[in-house]
């Protein structure tokens, strides 16, 4: 079996509540939350043949945090950056949530302007699948990137053709997903399996 695991940077001071860009760092929370997952890692044996991270600040942080207590030298791939919302960057974030309609039940986004859900899912899942390719049997990496591409990642990954899950998935700041795969390449299970993450935050965007 291979393992992956797909890691959502620590949290991040927002008083504005905007759509924050590349250079937001971790807060103290952040960096503990990653220190903590990182811990609990190593105590359960995750030893990372790879450790990959989108070249934003916060993700950069993360990842170092995690290299820091597991041993391995972080590595960068433009692929893993954050969900492209254009002129969006910056701006309000509910503002940016009505435009895209992110509370509609069901998820229909409008993605006009933006980065299309499928794009954000293929180019996460180009990752998971060259590092599954790459390890050996009972081998691990670690990809540490932001929550929307992360979780599209993982539903294209199961399969999914529509994106109707992607605010559903609970994939906080703070917190790690499990993806098993045979030795053939073939998804096995998916699941959250570590979290550090403030009970109060937001589970979907931020």
């Amino acid at each position: 079996m291979k393992t992956i695991y797909l890691v959502r940077h620590g949290h991040v001071d927002n008083p504005r509540d905007i759509f924050y860009d590349g250079d937001f760092p971790l807060s103290e929370l952040g960096a503990r939350q990653m220190l903590r997952v990182a811990q609990d890692m190593r105590r359960n044996g995750v030893k990372p043949k790879r450790v990959l991270s989108s070249p934003y600040l916060r993700t950069r942080e993360s990842a170092q945090i995690l290299s820091s207590v597991m041993g391995s030298e972080v590595e960068y791939d433009d692929r893993l950056v954050e969900w492209q919302v254009g002129e969006w960057f910056g701006k309000d974030l509910n503002a940016f949530r009505a435009h895209v309609g992110y509370d509609r039940k069901p998820f229909k986004p409008n993605t006009e302007g933006i980065e299309s859900f499928d794009s954000m899912a293929e180019r996460i899942a180009s990752v998971v699948r060259e590092l599954v390719d790459e390890l050996a049997d009972g081998e691990s990496a670690l990809v540490v990137g932001h929550r929307e591409p992360s979780v599209s990642g993982i539903l294209r990954l199961r399969g999914a053709t529509d994106w109707k899950d992607i605010p559903l998935l609970d994939l906080p700041r703070g917190a790690a997903w499990k993806l098993d795969f045979d030795s053939n390449g073939t998804l096995l299970e998916a699941g959250k399996a570590y979290d550090h993450s403030n009970p109060n935050d937001p589970r979907a965007l931020r």
